[in-house]
This record gives C-alpha cells, sequence and structure tokens, in this order.
C-alpha cells in the first residue's frame, strides 16, 4: 500500500510539473535567438491597433547566462538599480510595430526572476515611446520579421 501512495504521488507531482510547461509553450512562439537571448512572441497578445498598419505585441526574451551579465553591466552602467538582478531570468518587452512605415516604439518592459517575481517594470513617456525606424541587422528587426511571418502564417492556417 505504501508503495502504492508514493508511486501515486510521484505520478502526481509529474503531471503538476509538465502542465504549466505545456501552457508556455502554446503561448509563446519562438521568433529569434542570439548569442545573449532567445525571443518569443507571446501570440495571446497580438493585437492590430485603430490604425490598421500597427500591431501591438509583448515580446518575452528569455536571457542566458552571457546575456545576464550584458543586461548588468549595461543597468550598472547607466546608474540603475541591480538590487535582484543577480537571479535576472526574462523580460517581457510591450512594442507596437508599423508595417507600413517599417518602424516600432517600445511601450514598456518588466524584468522578472526566475521565480517569475517582478524586478523593475518601466512604462516610458510619450517623448521616449516614439516610433523610431527599425535599423537593419538589430534584434528589433528580427522581432519585426519574425512577428510579419508568424502573423501570416497563423492567418493563412485559419483559412
Amino acid at each position: 500500500m505504501k508503495k502504492v501512495v508514493i508511486i501515486f504521488l510521484s505520478i502526481s507531482l509529474i503531471m503538476l510539473l509538465t502542465i504549466p510547461t505545456f501552457a508556455a509553450e502554446k503561448r509563446f512562439e519562438k521568433i529569434y535567438s542570439n548569442d545573449c537571448a532567445d525571443y518569443f512572441l507571446d501570440i495571446k497578445t497580438v493585437r492590430q491597433v485603430k490604425t490598421l498598419s500597427t500591431i501591438d505585441i509583448w515580446v518575452k526574451i528569455v536571457y542566458n547566462n552571457p546575456g545576464k551579465e550584458e543586461a548588468i553591466k549595461y543597468r550598472k552602467k547607466l546608474g540603475l538599480s541591480l538590487d535582484g538582478y543577480k537571479y535576472l531570468d526574462y523580460s517581457m518587452v510591450h512594442y507596437q510595430i508599423s508595417q507600413k512605415e517599417n518602424q516600432c516604439q517600445i511601450l514598456q518592459f518588466a524584468d522578472y526572476n526566475k521565480n517569475d517575481s517582478l524586478l523593475q517594470s518601466v512604462s516610458f513617456s510619450s517623448f521616449l515611446k516614439d516610433f523610431t525606424t527599425i535599423i537593419p541587422g538589430t534584434a528589433e528587426e528580427t522581432i519585426y520579421e519574425g512577428t510579419l511571418k508568424l502573423i501570416l502564417e497563423k492567418s493563412k492556417s485559419k483559412k
């Protein structure tokens, strides 16, 4: 009887640990990867803005060790707080991208640790969140292209 209870508890634990993983995989689609991080589009939050050529998206940036080091170095350079950043795991970045103008703007970002606890969140004022032209060869260009490609694929599969 004791063995049956242990086996049942083990199976229950494995099921509980794998359920959130499946849910996360369905929500986020990988659109880009570099030496510092993997970039995922949150497909549940993609939406058209009032103007048909603008798309509102959230991107999850999951850092590897070099990426964490770069993020911490950058924060240090700017004189920003490093409290808790030893455990930085990922960031969520809120973008709007303009298909017509080939531009993007960052509206907000939030940094999280491995326990999904918020380290810092910043919303940009209208002065800082102006649309800027996407520079070729940057992460923003790849996010832009990956987002449009994914949206096109999703719209074709719905037909």
